[in-house]
């Protein structure tokens, strides 16, 4: 059975409209949080820099390895 509130909150969030990650940022900035804005900012242009310089489709993915010893560990 769903709460009242929560389907009152889930309508609200529904007839948002989407913002792009200025808008966001820029509303953010408002809060007081902007040192942590300004760090995931210069995370998000490092990890777009490096996918510039080393494509996804370039790098090769391996299978899982797991030990014996972690085996054995995970069955105690």
């Amino acid at each position: 059975m769903c709460r009242p509130e929560l389907s009152l909150f889930t309508k609200k969030v529904s007839q948002e409209s989407t913002k792009s990650l200025g808008q966001q940022l820029n509303g953010y900035l408002a809060s007081g949080v902007w040192p942590f804005l300004l760090v995931v900012s210069l995370t998000f242009l490092i990890l777009s820099l490096y996918e510039y310089l080393v494509p996804k489709k370039d790098i090769d993915i391996v299978k899982d390895y797991t030990h014996k010893s972690q085996k054995k560990l995970k069955e105690r």
